[in-house]
């Protein structure tokens, strides 16, 4: 019998960053995607990816470099740890620029090349990996280059790979004016499980050996041990795959992945693969929300403290929304993205640009509803919903993600905004779309004299919402329920009319415990 590692004509695992074993889950292409867009037309600027270590952000690098176009010059610093006149320098001898001289000298001589650079068709990037290790100095250094505009556009795109120290350090006074010329900050996000399991065989293919070498419970506990982070998952992976050949089987079971877990992660002995998995998203969920946090308030607010703070400037807090929504492509398909996402859907059950559309059925099993109401209304239903903002005459979207008591969280583009209400209500004006699970056969709308499955799952649902037990003839839609029906419209301020359509649909799927719910955060 033929063990699995030998059916590979090279390690399938290897840690060193390849673009051959490239498999970028749903975030990695959608930022690969906008930065093969925006790079050649020179319009990228300061852009920040924050990533765990071995979260993927080199190999993400890598699979950008192999697909850039020739009019992309890239001048990729390795060394980090380098001085602000030393970049300058760097800079220079890429560019061709004559390298002697203080370094104002030599930024004079490096926009000048930049700008020729332009004039000929060529866009310029900067890419810096582990950038949390750059000086201060040299941080402030980059966004003097960056500050170089022709026809409104940098002169000098940055892409810097960082860890979350990096943001860390960003919420210093002295680094204040980097931190406001970032164009864009997105973070990593672990592989969920339909990546991981595309990632996994992906690379035992690309290494030559069956894509199968895992079962199918073994890929789940591969995910489970490792988090989604790409490099525990080769590191788990790979010490699997020798526990198998040892034990001369030609699969790796769901077993042989937690005996390798336990292995790599001594760890794993004292907590369970699932805790640990969440408490990193965790990590990085509360990174995301301090660095907005930091960004939108004033130069100080002593004391504060909460995850979604009370605006001390609420007009500070407008602009940098108003900001966003300009600046961002396509923010209504950004929003659906997200909210997708929330609801774990994925390119397999329909596209983005499909569900932007909001057909009552999206596909079986996921609805859309569309509306006008008012946050308090909006805040019973407690899913994340896409809200349609009013911008200069024109539409703009973004999700929303959490309601306090005096404060609005948004996502726009992966970021967060805080606002009070009153500063939403200048942009809100009660419109509303909504993505939500209900089971697979349910149909558009139900009523009084309907029978069958759906029916009984409504009585079934509606005894959750109110406490009731279901009708003896739980599959027949008579009067009584209709009267329960009726009380459930009311409760969620719609027309109480016991049509259980697209609406009510989404009031009872906002009773079910499971899915994205809105953040509510309290001071």
């Amino acid at each position: 019998m033929r063990s699995a590692s030998l059916e590979c004509r090279e390690p399938p695992f290897a840690l060193a960053p390849d673009p051959r074993f490239a498999c970028p889950g749903a975030q990695a292409t959608r930022l690969l995607d906008a930065w093969l867009t925006a790079l050649p037309q020179g319009a990228a600027g300061l852009r920040v990816v924050i990533g765990t270590l071995g979260s993927g952000k080199s190999l993400l690098a890598e699979l950008l470099l192999t697909r850039l176009p020739a009019t992309v010059r890239v001048i990729r610093l390795r060394q980090p740890r380098i001085d602000a006149l030393a970049l300058l320098e760097t800079l220079g001898a890429a560019l061709g620029a004559e390298t002697g001289g203080n370094a104002a000298l030599l930024g004079e001589r490096i926009e000048q090349a930049l700008a020729a650079e332009r004039a000929q068709g060529r866009a310029a990037l900067l890419l810096v990996d582990e950038a949390q290790q750059l000086p201060d100095a040299t941080l402030e250094q980059i966004r003097l280059l960056v500050n170089a505009r022709a026809a409104g556009q940098p002169l000098l795109q940055v892409l810097l790979l960082a860890t979350p120290a990096l943001p860390a350090r960003l919420a210093r006074a002295e680094l204040r004016a980097f931190a406001e010329r970032i164009d864009d900050l997105q973070h990593l996000q672990p592989l969920d499980a339909d990546d991981t399991r595309a990632y996994v065989q992906h690379r035992l293919a690309v290494a030559g050996g069956s894509p199968h070498l895992f079962s199918r419970l073994a890929l789940r506990a591969l995910h489970q041990a490792s988090g989604g982070q790409p490099r525990l998952i080769n590191r788990i992976a790979e010490r699997a795959l020798k526990l198998t050949a040892a034990a001369g089987y030609t699969v790796a079971d769901e077993n042989m992945v937690r005996r390798a877990a336990r292995a790599v992660l001594p760890a794993a002995r004292r907590a369970r693969w699932l805790r640990t998995a969440l408490v990193l998203a965790l990590l990085l969920v509360l990174l995301a929300a301090g660095w907005t946090w930091w960004r939108l308030r004033p130069a100080s607010i002593p004391g504060a403290a909460s995850a979604i703070s009370a605006p001390a400037n609420p007009a500070a807090d407008a602009v940098a929304l108003r900001q966003a929504l300009i600046t961002a492509q396509d923010t209504r398909l950004l929003a659906w993205s997200a909210l997708l996402a929330r609801w774990q859907v994925t390119s397999q059950d329909t596209s983005v640009a499909a569900a932007a559309q909001c057909e009552a059925r999206i596909f079986p099993g996921f609805f859309c509803v569309s509306g006008s109401g008012s946050l308090e209304q909006l805040q019973r239903f407690n899913r994340p919903l896409i809200l349609e903002l009013q911008l200069d005459g024109a539409a703009r979207y973004a999700l929303l993600r959490g309601v306090g008591d005096d404060r609005v969280s948004l996502d726009v583009g992966g970021h967060d905004f805080v606002l009070t209400p009153a500063a939403l209500a200048a942009l809100w004006h009660g419109r509303f779309y909504a993505g939500f699970r209900v089971p697979a056969a349910t149909p558009l709308s139900l009523r009084r004299g309907d029978r069958g499955n759906a029916v009984a799952w409504l009585a079934d649902a509606l005894a959750h919402a109110d406490g009731m037990p279901p009708p003896a003839d739980a599959d027949v839609f008579d009067a009584a329920l209709a009267a329960r029906v009726r009380a459930l419209q009311r409760r969620f301020g719609i027309h109480a009319d016991a049509v259980v359509g697209p609406e009510t649909l989404f009031a009872l799927s906002a009773l079910e415990p499971d899915g994205p719910h809105l953040a509510r955060e309290q001071p």
